[in-house]
């Protein structure tokens, strides 16, 4: 195992524990001591860990709040063939390929953040199906910052004529979506979609007495497209 596959190995021991001994790291990377404490030494001085009374941690700057998870909405949508990616723009997994995302915005529906993007970042008209499936993603860059988003996944139809696509955009068939191609998370929501709707239930409640005002509910079915 090489130093540098050693280093990620360690910081990534930290996604669910903030605080780790030097035996629990030990045991966990199947190193014996004296590799292991020079791991943590190089970590140390380049101030991504640190070590205190009650074991290693994660350096302050490397922390993200882990109370905190972003809400995020995946279009899925297909031209009968084939299903329609972005390519990214930032890290991690910068230049591969994903599900156009945007985040969900506080003044808006599911649905209408959902084809407001695609329209924004395409110019096509799409109908709302409904959400396929919620993926909850936990992720460690090599930076050892944590992420933590709720992914709800929108099948989309389109409902008016296509068109060539701004650059960064483009349509791929199941077959061409691998490993090396696509973000981990949207090559597992490519390959896992089955055309099922999930049931979705809107909540407006007051702030003064907790009064529930209004419930819209989509109940579960098949999609089809």
């Amino acid at each position: 195992m090489s130093a540098s596959v050693s280093e990620e190995h360690v910081l990534s021991l930290f996604i669910e524990e903030r605080t780790l001994s030097f035996s629990d790291i030990k045991k966990a990377l199947g190193l014996p001591g004296e590799q292991t404490a020079l791991l943590l030494a190089s970590l140390i001085q380049q101030r991504k860990v640190t070590h205190t009374r009650d074991g290693y941690t994660l350096a302050k700057d490397l922390l993200l709040d882990t109370n905190s998870v972003g809400t995020k909405i995946k279009l899925f949508l297909t031209n009968n063939t084939n299903v329609l990616l972005q390519r990214r723009a930032t890290s991690p997994y910068k230049r591969q390929w994903e599900l156009p995302t945007t985040n969900l915005t506080l003044h808006e529906t599911i649905e209408t953040t959902a084809t407001k993007h695609l329209q924004r970042i395409t110019g096509l008209q799409a109908d709302f199906i409904g959400i396929s499936c919620v993926v909850h993603e936990k992720l460690l860059e090599k930076t050892a910052r944590k992420h933590a988003n709720i992914n709800l996944v929108c099948m989309l139809k389109l409902s008016g004529k296509p068109h060539v696509l701004p650059f960064g955009l483009d349509w791929f068939s199941p077959e061409e979506c691998t490993q090396n191609l696509v973000a981990p998370t949207d090559l597992w929501i490519i390959q896992h979609t089955k055309g099922e709707k999930a049931t979705v239930h809107e909540l407006f409640i007051t702030e003064e007495n907790e009064t529930l005002l209004h419930q819209t509910s989509t109940p579960r079915e098949e999609i089809n497209q």
